[in-house]
């Protein structure tokens, strides 16, 4: 198969999000992040687009610390999301609840205007 034709047919992107913890909400975002990680990686096996994905909590100047979250993905980005959403929101709210711009009540368009 041609790079051209490889390139038509396999979509893949990358996506980082880097997102402010809010101030004093560090340690319980750490405690999130492990009491979620079996249900956000079951939903995620279900994924029909995504390839790879990490929730990385970094260290920021003067304790602001940010939260990472990568992925590997075939498709629009928009897809890409709401597939994310669909299958593990509940965990997806447990942990973004720490970030700077969450709303109550995270659905998937909050979910999809805060990631993107």
């Amino acid at each position: 198969m041609s790079a051209a034709g490889f390139a038509v047919r396999s979509r893949r992107q990358a996506l980082t999000a880097i997102l402010p913890v809010c101030p004093g909400k560090e340690t319980g975002l750490e405690a999130e992040l492990r009491l979620r990680q079996n249900q956000w990686l079951a939903g995620l096996k279900t994924s029909t687009t995504l390839h790879f994905a990490k929730l990385a909590l970094l260290p920021g100047e003067a304790g602001g610390a940010r939260l990472m979250v990568e992925t590997s993905f075939e498709g629009p980005l928009e897809t890409h999301l709401r597939e994310l959403w669909n299958v593990s929101g509940p965990a997806w709210a447990d942990i973004l609840r720490h970030c700077v711009g969450h709303s109550q009540g995270l659905d998937c368009p909050g979910f999809c205007a805060l990631i993107d």
